[in-house]
């Protein structure tokens, strides 16, 4: 799986279920989407960028990939 944010913006994630942060999040134009510039936007999601969530998420989507590449032993 792919982060479903990166630390300088953009994503490569492209299941249809997972929230991403935009860069125009970026409120102090650090270019550096910070956590507290996502939140509602995927932070508490296990491949956030960085995720400080005790108990992080993933999606159903997320889920099915990572069930799919157990049962094939793909990479």
């Amino acid at each position: 799986m792919s982060h479903t944010t990166f630390q300088n913006g953009g994503f490569s994630d492209l299941i249809d279920d997972t929230p991403t942060c935009t860069d125009s999040n970026d409120g102090n134009d650090n270019g550096v989407l910070e956590p507290s510039e996502c939140e509602g936007f995927g932070t508490d999601n296990l491949m956030f960028w960085t995720t400080t969530d005790p108990d992080p998420v993933v999606s159903d989507g997320q889920r099915a990939i990572a069930r799919l590449n157990f049962i094939t032993g793909s990479p």
